[in-house]
């Protein structure tokens, strides 16, 4: 947790979006938390904690970031099942690169259209 805090206050100091550095801490070590159990709990749940995690980053409801947070969870998913599986092959990998690809282009539009609407509301 202290590595946690300390790489969350050094965003925080370089923010223009105010957060908290604690919480924010919090929920990066409960989204591994949930990766990492995720067998033993319901379906979506990693989709959530990473979908809270940028949510108290970018200080937004977590409803715009659940793509990314599917996307993003989705390639955690498979390349953990094909690495129990004895390796990825380069499909796999092809495949987790696209949806890793989909998941940052989802954050990108989520955050940038926020900022848009905001605009066209002034």
């Amino acid at each position: 947790m202290p590595d946690l805090l300390a790489y969350y206050a050094a965003i925080r100091k370089v923010s223009t979006t105010p957060f908290d550095v604690q919480r924010t801490a919090r929920l990066e070590l409960e989204w591994w938390i949930v990766h990492r159990e995720r067998n033993r709990l319901p379906a979506g749940a990693l989709d959530r904690a990473l979908a809270d995690l940028a949510a108290e980053i970018y200080q937004m409801p977590r409803e715009r970031f659940a793509e990314h947070a599917r996307y993003r969870a989705e390639a955690m998913v498979l390349r953990d099942h094909r690495a129990e599986a004895n390796g990825a092959s380069e499909s796999d990998w092809q495949t987790i690169h696209g949806l890793l690809r989909h998941s940052w282009t989802s954050l990108w539009h989520a955050l940038n259209e926020a900022d848009w609407s905001a605009k066209k509301q002034h």
